[in-house]
């Protein structure tokens, strides 16, 4: 079989990719969507490591890339992103409290958070409106990312930067929240590959970036020597 990088074939990918997709069940919907998710994390494992990866490095960058999509969704439903739905109404409490009709003589809450709603839109970049206008009209990040014409990977990014972006300007002179505060563990650069390298190539052009003329050149380099059999 065809030896796709570091001594791993593609039938080897396709079998961590099943086998994360299958392990991380109870974190997303369907198996298509979690095979998808498995499959990409780990083809960019292979492609931005230096080193070989093991086996079990590949399959927990599978897994571990399902259950953040898994808890991604839920919270975007309003569910807690480590479990299932809470409370009577099948949301979790800080959602149940958003949206939830309360009777209350005090309206000056929701009319500030609207009135700074309004106030902050025209400050998004263009990118980031037409990602949020795209997930409420398509109301999941599937529909939103057929919306935008990529892939579900993307979109999820893409509304990552974007909600973001918002919150910094909600609480611009201000310390938000612990619950509008998260933070996620830094990207180790020290692993990606630099540009100039048909990994670097796929990196940009998963997360939308403009391509540098020295990657498009690796990547058009390495494109020939596969069509012709695979590198020397």
């Amino acid at each position: 079989m065809t030896d796709v990088l570091h001594g791993y074939t593609l039938h080897d990918l396709n079998g961590l990719a099943k086998s994360a997709a299958i392990t991380a069940s109870p974190s997303a919907a369907g198996y298509d969507d979690r095979y998808d998710e498995a499959w990409s994390a780990i083809v960019e494992h292979l492609f931005t490591v230096e080193q070989p990866p093991t086996g079990r490095d590949l399959w927990y960058a599978g897994l571990n890339a399902v259950r953040h999509a898994g808890a991604t969704d839920r919270r975007h439903h309003g569910a807690s992103s480590s479990g299932g739905y809470n409370g009577p109404t099948g949301a979790s409490d800080r959602f149940a409290q958003y949206w939830s009709n309360t009777v209350t003589h005090d309206f000056s809450g929701a009319v500030i958070d609207r009135y700074a709603a309004f106030q902050i839109w025209p400050q998004l970049a263009d990118i980031h409106q037409q990602t949020l206008l795209a997930l409420a009209a398509a109301g999941d990040i599937d529909g939103a990312a057929v919306a935008l014409g990529v892939t579900v990977r993307l979109a999820r990014q893409r509304v990552s930067r974007a909600r973001a972006a918002f919150r910094a300007l909600w609480h611009e002179h201000e310390t938000p929240p612990p619950f509008w505060h998260r933070t996620h563990s830094p990207v180790d650069k020290a692993g990606l590959k630099p540009c100039g390298t048909p990994a670097a190539w796929s990196r940009h052009k998963r997360r939308g970036e403009p391509v540098d003329q020295a990657c498009a050149e690796a990547n058009r380099v390495y494109m020939r020597q596969w069509s012709r059999g695979g590198p020397s």
